[in-house]
C-alpha cells in the first residue's frame, strides 16, 4: 500500500507563439504523478497503532520496505529530471524529520516510519542503527540523508566533536540546505565541541 507508482498525465499546453496567433491546437507536455494505493490516515493509524509498538519482531524487514519504496520514488523523479543527488522535488516539500504536521502525505507518513525505525534501533541495537545512519548517508536520496542526520543528531554512541566531524566530513552544509535537522544538529552540537572543531565549522 505505500509503494509508489508512476503515473504520467498528457496535459495540454499553449506555447507563447500560439497564444499570439491565436492557435487553436493544443500542445501537450507529460506531467509526472507519483501516486500510492493506500489511503494515508489508514496508513497512519495503522503503524502508530500496530507496526511502530511492535518493532522488536519487525523493524528490519520494514526497513528494508520502507528504504526501497523511498528509493522507488526518488528514481521516477530523477527519471523525469526532477531530482538528482542533492536535490529533490519531494525533500523540499518535507519541513520536517522529526516532528509531524497535521495534513500528512504519503512521503510524510514513509518519512516518519523510516525515523521511528531508525529511533528504535538507535535506542535497542545501536550499532545496527548506526549501520542504517551509514547506508543512507552513503545513498544517493536527499530524504535517507536527511534521516541519516537527524539519527546522528539522536545518537548517543557519538561526542560532539564526532558528530560534528561526521557532518563536515559529508559536506553538506550548503547541499542539504538549512533543513531543520541540519539546524538541530549544529545548535547542540557545536556549544559542546572542542575548539578546533568549532574553528572547522567556522571556517566551513
Amino acid at each position: 500500500l505505500t509503494r509508489p507508482h508512476l503515473s504520467i498525465e498528457n496535459k495540454p499546453t499553449r506555447d507563447f507563439l500560439s497564444l499570439v496567433l491565436d492557435d487553436k491546437e493544443d500542445i501537450f507536455y507529460h506531467s509526472l504523478k507519483i501516486e500510492y494505493y493506500g489511503n494515508v490516515h489508514q496508513i497512519q493509524k495503522s503503524w502508530n497503532n500496530y507496526f511502530k509498538p511492535n518493532l522488536s519482531g519487525m523493524a528490519k524487514e520494514l526497513e528494508v520496505i520502507l528504504t526501497h519504496h523511498l528509493q522507488l520514488a526518488h528514481s521516477f523523479r530523477e527519471a523525469f529530471g526532477k531530482g538528482n543527488e542533492h536535490y529533490d522535488t519531494e525533500s523540499l516539500t518535507v519541513d520536517s524529520i522529526e516532528h509531524e504536521n497535521n495534513y500528512p502525505r504519503m512521503i510524510d507518513i514513509l518519512v516518519w516510519a523510516t525515523r521511528d525505525i531508525l529511533i528504535w534501533f538507535l535506542e535497542n541495537d545501536p550499532f545496527y542503527g548506526m549501520l542504517l545512519v551509514q547506508k543512507w548517508s552513503n545513498s544517493q536520496i536527499p530524504l535517507l540523508k536527511r534521516i541519516a542526520v537527524y539519527g546522528i543528531s539522536e545518537t548517543h554512541m557519538m561526542n560532539s566533536d564526532e558528530k560534528l566531524e561526521w557532518f563536515l566530513k559529508q559536506d553538506w552544509i550548503f547541499k542539504l540546505g538549512r533543513r531543520e535537522e541540519t539546524i538541530k544538529l549544529l545548535k547542540n552540537a557545536y556549544p559542546e565541541a572542542s575548539k578546533n572543531i568549532k574553528e572547522k565549522v567556522i571556517q566551513k
